[in-house]
C-alpha cells in the first residue's frame, strides 16, 4: 500500500510541477513494470489528492481511465474538499492511467526510464539545483542584499524555501548520485575560482562562452532569453 499526500496544491490548466512524492511513486511503478518478476503482479494503491480537485471532473475522468486499464477500485470526495481514491491493478496499467491523467492536466510530455536513469538524472536535475539554493543562501552578505538584488538572486534562492523533511529523505535516498554531483560542481566552481583569483582574463572569457554555448545548445535557447 502506497500513500500519495498532496500530490499538487491545484488542479488547472496549467502545467503543473510534479512533486517529489509524485515522482518517486512513478518511478517505483516504471521500476516494478519492467521487471518480468513483478510486472504481472495486482498493487493497490491509496492516493490522497488535494487543491482544487472537486467539482472539476476529477471522479469522472478518473474512473473512466481506470476502467479502459482494467484497474479497479474507488474514489470519492471528502468534507474537506479533498479527493481520495484507491487503484489497484498491475503496474504498468497504474502508470499507464497516472500518466494519462497527468497528461490531462498540462504536461508536455511523461518519460519512463530505468530506476538508475531516474536517479541520477534527478540528482542533476532537480537535487543539485536545491542544495546548491541552500548552500548560496547562507552567505553572510544574504542579509544585506536588499537594493542589490535582482533577477539572478532571486532565480537561484527560490528552492531554498524547501521542505527539509521530505528533501532530507531524498537526499539520502539518493546519496550517491547527488553526492557524485555535488563533487563535480565543487570542482569546476574551483577552476573558476582559480581562475578569477589569477586574473586570467582571457582563460575566464573563453570558460564563460563555453558555459553559454553549452546552455545554447542543451534546449536550443536564444542569447539573453
Amino acid at each position: 500500500m502506497g500513500f500519495f499526500d498532496r500530490l499538487f496544491s491545484g488542479v488547472n490548466l496549467e502545467p503543473q510541477k510534479p512533486s517529489g512524492v509524485e515522482l518517486e511513486l512513478r518511478r517505483r511503478l516504471t521500476v516494478l513494470a519492467s521487471d518480468e518478476a513483478t510486472q504481472d503482479t495486482p498493487l493497490r494503491y491509496f492516493l490522497h489528492w488535494a487543491g482544487q480537485v472537486q467539482g472539476v471532473g476529477f471522479r469522472f475522468t478518473n474512473t473512466n481511465l481506470a476502467q479502459a486499464r482494467a484497474l479497479t477500485g474507488w474514489v470519492r470526495n471528502m468534507e474537506d474538499g479533498s479527493v481520495e481514491m484507491e487503484i489497484q491493478g498491475a503496474p504498468a496499467n497504474i502508470l499507464s492511467q497516472l500518466e494519462a491523467y497527468f497528461m490531462s492536466l498540462g504536461f508536455g510530455q511523461t518519460v519512463r526510464c530505468t530506476a538508475e536513469q531516474h536517479d541520477h538524472m534527478i540528482a542533476f536535475t532537480s537535487q543539485l539545483a536545491h542544495v546548491v539554493s541552500s548552500a548560496y543562501i547562507k552567505s553572510p552578505e544574504a542579509d544585506k542584499h536588499h537594493g542589490y538584488s535582482a533577477g539572478s538572486y532571486k532565480d537561484l534562492t527560490r528552492v531554498a524555501k524547501l521542505n527539509e523533511t521530505m528533501w532530507t529523505e531524498l537526499f539520502l535516498v539518493n546519496k550517491d548520485y547527488l553526492a557524485d554531483e555535488i563533487d563535480g560542481l565543487v570542482e569546476r566552481l574551483q577552476a573558476y575560482s582559480k581562475v578569477i583569483r589569477s586574473g586570467d582574463g582571457d582563460t575566464l572569457k573563453a570558460m564563460l562562452k563555453d558555459g553559454k554555448e553549452k546552455r545554447l545548445a542543451v534546449d536550443v535557447v536564444k542569447e539573453f532569453e
